[in-house]
């Protein structure tokens, strides 16, 4: 076997690990957090139907950046160093068919393959992709990216003064849930004794800098501070604040729903918002750096736009709460027929932008970057970005709504459709619920 065959042999090897056993945990973030990859391989996160799904450079060939040789090497270079990227049409489909071949028996197949600029680019068949995923999140509901028992025990400790309303401390107190709830759910065992021997890992949570403990690892939770001052405060406390961002949902919902929001009967749904708006203004930054907040006593237009954080979050999972009942109504009034079982939907006819991106970009990737984040061996708990992270899949199923009306006319060529977007919108409500379990907010069913 020559270098081309070991250099192919090795990226579809690659392929087939992630592609075709395991792709609920083949997915690494870089360096920056900002981009996918697959082993070698990156992966593409936009103008999919023009630049493919995946794509791997070729580092190791001189002339890989020309789609012939370029005259800087001379033949003997070339021909020396000439691989499966390099300028020969014949490799090229070589190439290509190769990978097509070897993709028949993956869960995930290929789709298309092509050679060009020093680059293999695939495309994979979204059928295939589509059903594989949206299978494995309405099988597994709410445990989706949940792991097996790992045998492994951490301490989560904190410097915590029970009765202390401290602004900082409540937020080292979500902190530290928010924490506990994703290590269980990553298969580690959550004590709160760092004096045990079955401890792997110790951790200390405070908002001390000065504090350390022997044999703990000890990390420094960002404190709350006025954005004004831009000292941490000391004077509004947690009740305090509370009672501030009840006063901005208040508000908020009378200018959307009217005076009746004032209501008793409106009272719990204020309430779940106002926790969530306060979940969400204190960790959607990362936990060892502090967060600024507005805390002026009246109400003001920047505190209010700085809630949309969490109720643009809301306000999507209820526009899917809303699509979801209005069909299961449907059904039971006999306009429509009962959906058909995932096996049974045909996710060919999804070949939207933004469709593809919901399935390929959010919810195959979750349980890898659930598990990337939380590293209690690295220090790393970076929680803020499974929040940015929801908010990106939002902002992608806002414009899915702009553009499709999920529910349509009970016409018999129309229901396939509907059907696979119906299981499409399923499994992205199941993955956000599973979210904000971890985060102990509470969804409304409208916003």
């Amino acid at each position: 076997m020559d270098d081309r065959s070991l250099v192919l042999q090795g990226l579809i090897s690659e392929l087939e690990s992630n592609l075709s056993r395991n792709w609920h945990c083949s997915f690494t973030l870089s360096s920056k957090g900002q981009t996918w990859k697959v082993g070698s391989w990156l992966k593409i996160d936009k103008n999919f139907r023009e630049k493919g799904d995946l794509e791997v450079p070729y580092h190791h060939v001189g002339c890989a950046e020309s789609s012939a040789c370029s005259e800087k090497f001379s033949s003997s270079t070339c021909e020396k160093n000439v691989d499966i990227g390099c300028c020969d049409e014949d490799n090229h489909k070589r190439v290509s068919r190769s990978f097509m071949k070897e993709s028949e028996s993956w869960l995930m197949k290929i789709k298309e393959c092509s050679v060009n600029c020093g680059k293999i680019v695939v495309k994979l068949k979204r059928r295939d992709v589509f059903m594989e995923v949206l299978r494995s999140i309405h099988s597994k509901g709410l445990d989706f990216g949940t792991l097996d028992d790992r045998g492994e025990v951490v301490s989560l400790t904190t410097d915590l003064v029970p009765g202390d309303s401290d602004l900082s401390l409540l937020r080292l107190a979500l902190t530290t849930k928010v924490l506990r709830r994703i290590l269980e759910k990553l298969g580690y065992e959550v004590c709160d004794h760092p004096t045990s021997k079955e401890c792997l890992y110790k951790v200390l949570f405070t908002i001390n800098p000065s504090v350390r403990a022997s044999n703990v690892s000890t990390l420094v939770c960002g404190v709350v501070r006025n954005i004004l001052s831009h000292k941490k405060e000391v004077d509004i406390d947690a009740d305090s604040y509370r009672r501030m961002r009840e006063k901005d949902v208040e508000q908020a919902s009378v200018h959307k729903y009217g005076p009746s929001v004032l209501q008793p009967s409106w009272k719990t749904f204020l309430a779940a918002v106002t926790d969530s708006v306060i979940t969400v203004d204190l960790l959607c930054t990362k936990p060892s750096q502090p967060v600024s907040l507005d805390l002026q006593d009246k109400f003001v237009l920047n505190r209010e736009r700085s809630s949309k954080g969490a109720t643009f979050l809301l306000y999507n999972y209820a526009r899917l709460v809303s699509i979801l009942k209005q069909f299961d109504e449907k059904v039971s009034e006999g306009i429509y027929p009962p959906i058909v079982p995932i096996e049974n939907a045909d996710f060919s006819l999804l070949s939207l932008e933004e469709e593809w991106m919901l399935v390929y970009c959010y919810l195959m990737p979750y349980p890898s970057l659930l598990a990337q984040l939380v590293k209690p061996k690295e220090l790393k708990f970076d929680i803020h970005t499974l929040l940015k992270y929801m908010q990106d899949l939002c902002k992608c199923l806002s414009a899915y709504y702009s553009r499709v009306h999920i529910l349509t006319e009970p016409r018999k060529h129309l229901l396939p459709m509907m059907y696979s977007r119906l299981h499409l919108i399923s499994g992205v409500k199941i993955l956000m619920q599973s979210i904000f379990t971890l985060f102990d907010i509470i969804p409304v069913s409208q916003m």
